[in-house]
């Protein structure tokens, strides 16, 4: 199943009203049958509810009006119709979903509309012109178990990303996720990624269609147990080198969030705590001493 919802995501309000936060206006839902799937559309809804199993506690708050909300089984999405890609995806870290090695198949999503997302035809030529892979931001390796991981590969879930970085400290980043899974497989493990856009990069070779190719990208990785809530955020600037270390790209969160225009991690933590790249015990965990 997958849920589609369009308003402003800044507006989100999670599971029950909270003081404040009340929502003032019922949001109005349609349920359309395309393709054997039931996509909810939530309309002219200033503010609504949204619990995601692919969120800690709740997902990204602050994306633009335009954007469309997809969740399914592997991640959740919020695509930019203005630069093509997603603001951010999230995903949980389940070992259940871990298997043998999956292809890329390349697709445009089928769920969103064809003006506000890429094709494959407009990526031919990234990896002579641009030295760059499509980069998945959810990674098929996380889900190649899954019965939906085919769904990771389609275009809203990937990027543009320089090789150096993708093939470097990205991958290793994403393999220290994996075995922290395995090793604490009591923990769920939640993480929340995005592209960055803060100075001008060269467009696609052979893309048509308007849009922005990130210039870094920024990974929040998450879990709680009880009322404690452990982080680790990071920045990597998309010509960061391979031979780069994720552990030197950790950034406090509070930093991440002012860069992303988001805000990431909605639970009430302190500012003090908020400046902290990461928990101890997280940072640990994935290999950062």
């Amino acid at each position: 199943m997958v849920t589609a919802r369009h308003g402003r995501q800044g507006n989100m309000t999670y599971g029950a009203d909270t003081e404040g936060e009340r929502s003032t206006q019922s949001p109005k839902t349609a349920i359309i049958h395309i393709r054997g799937i039931y996509i909810g559309l939530m309309l002219l809804a200033p503010s609504y509810a949204h619990a995601d199993i692919n969120c800690l506690q709740e997902c990204p708050i602050g994306s633009p009006a335009h954007n469309t909300l997809l969740s399914r089984p592997t991640h959740t999405l919020s695509n930019n119709p203005e630069t093509k890609f997603s603001d951010w995806v999230a995903y949980r870290v389940n070992p259940k979903n871990f298997g043998r090695g999956q292809r890329r198949n390349w697709q445009r999503d089928p769920d969103l509309a064809e003006d506000s997302t890429l094709a494959p035809a407009d990526y031919k030529g990234i990896g002579t012109n641009l030295r760059a892979d499509r980069g998945h931001q959810a990674p098929l390796a996380s889900f190649s178990a899954n019965a939906e991981w085919y769904k990771t590969n389609y275009l809203s879930n990937i990027t543009p990303q320089y090789k150096q970085l993708n093939r470097g400290p990205w991958k290793h980043l994403e393999d220290a996720e994996r075995k922290f899974a395995m090793n604490n497989k009591k923990i769920a493990l939640y993480v929340v990624t995005g592209p960055l856009y803060e100075r001008h990069m060269p467009p696609l070779p052979n893309a048509k269609k308007p849009h922005r190719v990130p210039s870094g990208y920024w990974k929040f990785i998450g879990f709680q147990e009880g009322t404690q809530v452990s982080w680790a955020s990071f920045v990597f600037d998309q010509r960061t080198k391979s031979s780069g270390r994720y552990c030197d790209h950790l950034e406090s969160l509070k930093s991440l969030e002012q860069r992303a225009g988001l805000s990431v991690l909605s639970v009430d933590v302190p500012d003090h705590m908020r400046r902290l790249p990461s928990t101890t015990d997280l940072a640990k965990g994935l290999g950062c001493k």
